[in-house]
């Protein structure tokens, strides 16, 4: 936090805390909310309670997006194996976070994405990832350089 204020200075303000509905009443709404590798490390009521208060802070129209690692069957055994690494104790597969998300929102999908090569992103922070969004228009999705990538729209 402090490298980041040296950094932007008054550009912006920077604060680490656990937001709960009184911070998003202090807030304008938002078209976009991201959580990125976070619901993986957190239960299911943990979770649902994330989407809450993601649905609450964004304006209507607006889409959560959230990236984290899926257990799939068309995984390679190397991703396979990066997931099973990985610190968060709570992956799921493509249709179990969908099934977390539905409980906050009205409009949930989801798709993934394979690649054959490992990223040095990966290396850092454990793929394959899932990708999911709501509220949105649709469309296209930010990229991504994991091995397995879902995307809820």
């Amino acid at each position: 936090m402090e490298a980041a204020r040296e950094r932007y200075g008054a550009r912006g303000n920077f604060v680490c805390k656990l937001v709960d509905l009184s911070d998003l009443a202090k807030l304008p709404k938002f078209d976009l909310v991201i959580a990125s590798g976070v619901i993986h490390h957190l239960d299911d009521d943990a979770t649902i309670n994330l989407f809450e208060l993601a649905k609450t802070a964004l304006r209507p129209g607006g889409r959560f997006v959230s990236i984290d690692p899926v257990l799939c069957k068309k995984q390679t055994p190397v991703a396979r194996l990066l997931v099973s690494y990985d610190r968060g104790q709570n992956v799921c597969d493509g249709s179990g976070y969908q099934q977390l998300a539905s409980r906050a929102f009205q409009k949930v999908s989801g798709s993934e994405r394979h690649q054959k090569w490992i990223p040095l992103f990966a290396l850092d922070h454990g793929v394959p990832m899932t990708l999911f969004s709501d509220l949105g228009v649709g469309g296209q999705h930010p990229t991504d350089p994991s091995d397995s990538v879902g995307v809820l729209s």
